[in-house]
């Protein structure tokens, strides 16, 4: 059976094609991107005539700037070496040790902490009193050798300790690179290192009464 359309008549047409015959199946090979660990070592050494409490903890910053614990001691074994080990992702980092006693680990030179990343000593610290942070950035740069030092700051808090605190700021990108306090212990030395890429920083100290860290308050000092 024909059906004859006239010349002046409209004709709809609708082509119907089945989804499977439209479809388009595209394969790709798709290599999943694996970023190394890096293999991180802490190492501590207590002297064995402190009876004081030393602890510490090791932090990493999240992608959402949330703090990490990737590892931590109540308490340190004296005259004894104490390791942590892991591999541990790429990321800023901060080691945090604190003393009860306010002397550290030990005499100095012979007791202290050094952080090893990937067979590489950056971090070494013979000394401090109430506690030390040391912030760096993992992978290491190239050939980043030795760089404790790299940014030191020492803090003696006044009679208000809740009053001070400081911070670093890239002044190229006016990002805060570096901050500590306000602290709790009054009268209390506290270490900062860090290892700081190449550049231009601006280092800010505040104390939020306007008195400073002296006086009145107490004699407290910065350096």
């Amino acid at each position: 059976e024909v059906d004859v359309v006239k010349e002046e008549e409209e004709v709809s047409v609708t082509t119907s094609v089945a989804d499977e015959a439209n479809t388009l199946s595209t394969t790709a090979n798709i290599e999943e991107v694996v970023v190394p660990c890096i293999q991180l070592k802490v190492i501590t050494k207590a002297d064995e005539e402190r009876t004081d409490i030393n602890s510490w903890k090791l932090t990493r910053v999240g992608e959402d700037d949330s703090i990490i614990t990737i590892g931590e001691a109540d308490s340190l074994s004296f005259d004894d070496s104490n390791t942590f080990e892991e591999c541990v992702d790429p990321g800023v980092y901060t080691f945090h040790i604190t003393d009860s006693g306010g002397d550290g680990l030990g005499e100095r030179g012979k007791t202290g902490y050094i952080i090893n990343a990937d067979g590489i000593d950056f971090g070494v610290s013979t000394w401090f009193m109430d506690e030390e942070q040391m912030t760096f950035s993992l992978p290491l740069v190239e050939d980043i050798g030795f760089c404790s030092d790299d940014f030191l700051l020492v803090i003696k808090t006044d009679n208000k300790p809740e009053e001070t605190h400081w911070d670093v700021v890239d002044n190229d990108s006016g990002k805060t690179v570096l901050q500590g306090g306000p602290y709790s212990l009054p009268q209390s030395i506290h270490t900062q290192r860090a290892c700081l890429s190449d550049g231009n920083y601006t280092f800010n100290m505040h104390d939020l009464g306007g008195e400073g860290i002296c006086c009145d308050n107490g004699k407290g000092f910065f350096s």
